[in-house]
């Protein structure tokens, strides 16, 4: 096994783990919203958290499970697109949602993860320019 295939295996599996535990999040919350009587100001935040969360949640599970079948030198775009997607999550609707329970308010962290979900775009792209051009 090559150091190469070892490190992505390890880092889609951590990857896995968290698309699987983003995707727990996204129902938990999405259920506490509506059943626990959360102000309509707090709705607002879990909503728009959620019209993140979800789609970004699919193409990350997407970019995991292309790993393993596209070059070397792809995957690794594609590894980046999908940590950062991973993090925006995490901190971006992360954020909107503790706003949306607490009194806490997350600062530049809601900020922060936009930029890392609009990062994991330019990797994804940076793996589709490089994958259509036939990458090796």
């Amino acid at each position: 096994m090559s150091t190469a295939t070892f490190t992505t295996g390890i880092v889609g599996t951590i990857l896995g783990l968290l698309a699987g535990g983003l995707g727990i999040l996204g129902i938990v919350v999405g259920a506490l919203a509506a059943h626990t009587g959360v102000p309509t100001a707090s709705v607002a935040w879990v909503d728009t958290g959620l019209r993140y969360h979800l789609p970004h949640l699919a193409v990350l599970w997407v970019a995991v499970i292309a790993m393993p079948l596209v070059p070397l030198s792809v995957r690794r775009s594609l590894m980046s697109a999908a940590c950062a997607w991973g993090l925006g999550i995490l901190a971006f609707c992360g954020g909107l949602y503790v706003q949306a329970f607490s009194d806490l308010r997350p600062g530049v962290i809601v900020p922060a993860g936009a930029f890392a979900l609009m990062a994991g775009w330019v990797f994804a792209t940076h793996a589709a320019v490089r994958l259509v051009r036939g990458a090796a």
